[in-house]
């Protein structure tokens, strides 16, 4: 009798052994050719800017997506849940660039802000009736805030 589990998963074994044997054991470029440390912390800066900027406009699409939404979109499904996830991403930006503690702090806490703003406008044109929300999308943005306050928290709480 075959052993299911080994001729189910063996060729995926056997492609993974293949591809990781396959991968760069450490730096792919001799010391002496990498790239000075300045210039990879202003790349690394830049790049995360580029990140802030480019989360900060896909939240303002999405939220006039909400009360507006573009020709073709049959609802609001699914829209404050991607809200909460690009702002969950545009704060792990931030935080990217955040060189200190207290900048750390400051991050999360105007997070959390945005998303105590963000529970109230859901619940208001939920009520209202104007563009389809469910009630599972209230809950959705009660457990983001909620999220990101036990981040603030946990953040607060480690040392400097």
């Amino acid at each position: 009798m075959r052993n299911h589990q080994s001729s189910r998963w063996g060729w995926l074994g056997s492609s993974w052994l293949i591809l990781a044997s396959l991968a760069p054991a450490g730096p792919t470029l001799p010391a002496s050719q990498a790239p000075e440390g300045k210039a990879d912390a202003d790349a690394i800066r830049a790049a995360t800017q580029a990140k802030i900027t480019a989360g900060t406009a896909v939240l303002a699409k999405l939220r006039q997506s909400l009360v507006a939404p573009p020709a073709g979109l049959a609802g609001p499904r699914g829209i404050p849940d991607r809200i909460c996830a690009w702002s969950s991403r545009l704060t792990d930006a931030k935080l990217e660039a955040a060189a200190t503690h207290d900048a750390r702090v400051k991050v999360l806490s105007e997070a959390l802000d945005h998303a105590k703003q963000l529970e109230p406008w859901l619940k208001e044109l939920y009520e209202a009736e104007a563009c389809g929300l469910v009630s599972e999308d209230l809950d959705i943005a009660a457990f983001h805030r909620a999220d990101v306050e036990v981040r603030l928290l946990r953040e607060q709480s480690r040392p400097n």
